[in-house]
């Protein structure tokens, strides 16, 4: 079902209009031609063109039969364009598809260069090296699933074809995060703009101080009050003993043993102490403690706050507002992201102009455009 909603996609999107190819199919002379008359000159066993690129061969094959990624796409070429092939006629099946073949054979080179990069570093354990780095990953991914490997199997089959694309997906990104670290360090002069500039667009995500209050509290619940004479106003009764027990306070003594004594609350045998918390998740009624403790230092001691069926007394031991740690507490890991992110761009800039030198050959164009005619050769002759 996946697959035919794909190539559904696809034709919309590339064939919107298009009539039924009226050319002859391509022959094998027209087909191979292109390496004779062309700037490709390497050929492998097949007769077919070959790139060389850093030492590694890439043939039609590599390009057309492997599991390739189109923005969210992910996708075997030949597979995926054989009803767009056979939905038009060569040309017009060569102007639309020649960019989309481009970037997955850009995507190739990058991926070699990044390869042998690693291979000097990491020599005979690099293969090892990243095949433990994928499991790793695998392990992580199933763990999103409870462990439950089947439904995660078909997670992976229904967006990445299957289980052994996913892994070769993932050991790209982890082959291109290895390459950019280890690329060697930025020594150019950091301006103190430029360290400000990078410490905002940080703080959200790395340097976001929440809001924390810990405190006594004193919990007095009118309706779980014994009452000395049944006659008394209950709710009366409680004002009245919250406003005793705030005079005692006032007057030294331990708020501790008075929380033991009267609250009503969870926290009642700790002296009435709460965990430091961040104030706004305090919930109703409890919430009007936060409200109470935006006007309070450590130490102070809240009159008595009517809260729904409640009546408070706080006691502030410690708080923080809500911030961001001070650019100069964390100038010098600002200052490490700032020269990582430099460094990325630096790499990633040299990697793709390499690339793009690549792409600009004339040997280059002429091997996209022998895969283009393979594929179109293929599909056609299919369809026939």
């Amino acid at each position: 079902m996946l697959k035919y909603f794909i190539n559904i996609v696809l034709l919309l999107l590339l064939a919107a209009g298009c009539q039924k190819p009226t050319e002859a199919v391509l022959t094998n002379g027209q087909l191979t031609q292109i390496t004779t008359s062309g700037a490709v000159q390497l050929v492998n066993s097949k007769g077919e063109p070959v790139l060389m690129i850093d030492g590694q061969e890439i043939d039609s094959d590599d390009i057309i039969d492997e599991p390739a990624q189109l923005k969210d796409l992910y996708m075997i070429p030949g597979q995926y364009l054989e009803i767009i092939a056979q939905s038009m006629d060569f040309e017009e099946f060569k102007e639309k598809i020649k960019d989309p073949l481009t970037i997955i054979l850009e995507n190739k080179i990058r991926y070699i260069l990044m390869y042998n990069s690693a291979k000097k570093q990491f020599k005979d354990r690099l293969d090892e090296s990243l095949d433990k780095a994928v499991e790793s990953e695998m392990r992580r991914f199933y763990l999103q699933f409870g462990g439950d490997r089947a439904k995660a199997d078909l997670a992976i089959e229904q967006k990445w074809i299957d289980i052994e694309s996913y892994k070769k997906l993932i050991r790209k990104e982890i082959l291109e995060q290895w390459y950019l670290s280890s690329q060697e360090t930025s020594g150019g002069f950091i301006t103190y703009r430029e360290l400000k500039r990078q410490y905002d667009s940080m703080k959200d995500e790395f340097f976001a101080v929440t809001g924390m209050i810990e405190f006594r509290l004193i919990d007095i619940q009118p309706a779980k009050l014994k009452i000395p004479d049944p006659n008394m106003d209950r709710a009366q009764y409680s004002e009245e003993l919250a406003t005793e027990i705030f005079v005692r306070l006032k007057s030294g003594e331990d708020f501790a043993e008075l929380a033991t004594q009267y609250s009503s609350g969870p926290k009642k045998q700790f002296g009435g102490l709460w965990d430091p918390m961040n104030p706004e998740s305090l919930a109703e009624p409890y919430d009007a403690i936060a409200k109470a403790a935006q006007n309070m230092n450590p130490g102070d001691i809240s009159e008595p706050i009517k809260a729904g069926a409640h009546i408070f007394i706080v006691k502030l031991e410690d708080k923080r507002k809500a911030g961001y740690e001070p650019f100069e507490n964390v100038q010098q890991q600002v200052r490490l992201a700032l020269i990582s992110k430099q460094n990325t761009s630096d790499a990633l800039n040299k990697l793709e102009e390499y690339v793009d030198q690549q792409m600009k050959l004339d040997e280059t164009n002429s091997f996209i455009d022998f895969c283009l005619e393979k594929i179109y050769r293929e599909s056609t002759r299919e369809e026939k």
